[in-house]
């Protein structure tokens, strides 16, 4: 399954250039496989062990339709390879039209990391963080009855495990050696890369992160430049919103970070969703304000209130305990 004749020829149209290809792959052995094409006229086969073609029908189909789905880029290849091996070492790999399963994360890497490649292994975080988040995506839009976000908090629970300790590291990490890169494939990169990613998606609305029209930069750096994440706490008292944010740590000592928080609230329903940007250690909001009526503190237990709606945010929250006990 190296680059064949028959690639070439798709490739002779005056209108085809072959694209640079900055990570290589092949692959040597007897193989059953697969094929289907896209509405496009990609070429897409599924490689098999001899006589077990048909394992790979599912993985076929998913990604006939998952090369259609990521945002308005075209796949840049006349045709996709997709192959499973048994035992493979690495597991799964992205080469560029060769791709070892699993199916919609390494087909978002012919995207992040293949057609836009980083320029060195400190973003790392753009490739598996924006594969992360982009597979859930798919996933979400070809089978939504797999509730796929709410599988998804075991990632980015697992993300803030990990970026509770002391000795963790920003999404963001230098690397001045090679031999450093293995260092950083990890829960950080991955499950709070792709946490952070759907956390400023969701707060920008989906058109608007797509197009990118926001500057997000004091935002972003804020959550990929330093470790950790915060602890939300909220109050009501008369009638106003207190928060506060502090840097969770999982040892119970204090931390000296500061983020910028998207925090997205609810009252009562989850239909009217508000949210705000918390800038600085503290902020006190007028009720009013976000829900159009002023909520006091003896409000009846309807009137719950829910912080971090969907978990959509990477921190958590500690309610006072009338907020509370309004949830329970």
């Amino acid at each position: 399954m190296k680059w064949s004749r028959d690639d070439d020829e798709a490739y002779s149209s005056p209108q085809l250039k072959r694209p640079s290809i900055s990570e290589h792959g092949g692959v040597v052995g007897l193989f059953d496989y697969v094929e289907d094409h896209t509405p496009d006229g990609i070429k897409v086969r599924v490689y098999c062990q001899v006589g077990k073609e048909n394992q790979g029908k599912f993985a076929l189909d998913v990604a006939v339709k998952t090369l259609g789905l990521y945002f308005e880029m075209p796949y840049s290849l006349p045709k996709l390879d997709m192959i499973a091996i048994p035992d493979f070492a690495a597991g799964v790999m992205e080469n560029y039209g060769l791709v070892a399963t699993i199916v919609a994360h390494e087909l978002a890497h012919q995207w992040f990391g293949n057609l836009v490649t980083m320029e060195w292994w400190t973003h790392l975080w753009l490739n598996e963080g924006f594969a992360t988040w982009v597979s859930c995506l798919a996933a979400d839009g070809l089978f939504p009855e797999w509730k796929i976000w709410t599988q998804f908090l075991d990632e980015s629970t697992e993300g803030l495990r990990l970026d509770g300790l002391s000795e963790s590291h920003p999404i963001e990490v230098e690397i001045n050696h090679a031999g450093e890169i293995d260092e950083i494939f990890d829960a950080i990169s991955y499950c709070k890369g792709a946490s952070v990613i759907r956390m400023l998606q969701s707060y920008l609305g989906a058109k608007v992160f797509q197009e990118s029209k926001e500057p997000v930069t004091k935002l972003m750096d804020s959550w990929t430049k330093q470790k950790g994440y915060p602890v939300v706490s909220v109050k009501l008292k008369d009638s106003k919103f207190e928060f506060e944010q502090v840097q969770f740590l999982s040892s119970g000592c204090q931390g000296g970070g500061q983020w910028v928080v998207p925090i997205t609230l609810c009252c009562g329903s989850y239909e009217a969703r508000k949210s705000f940007l918390l800038e600085t250690k503290s902020k006190t909001i007028d009720t009013s304000s976000l829900f159009g009526r002023s909520i006091s503190d003896n409000e009846p237990s309807s009137s719950w209130i829910k912080v971090n709606v969907d978990r959509v945010g990477f921190y958590r929250v500690k309610y006072d305990e009338q907020l509370s006990a309004k949830l329970r």
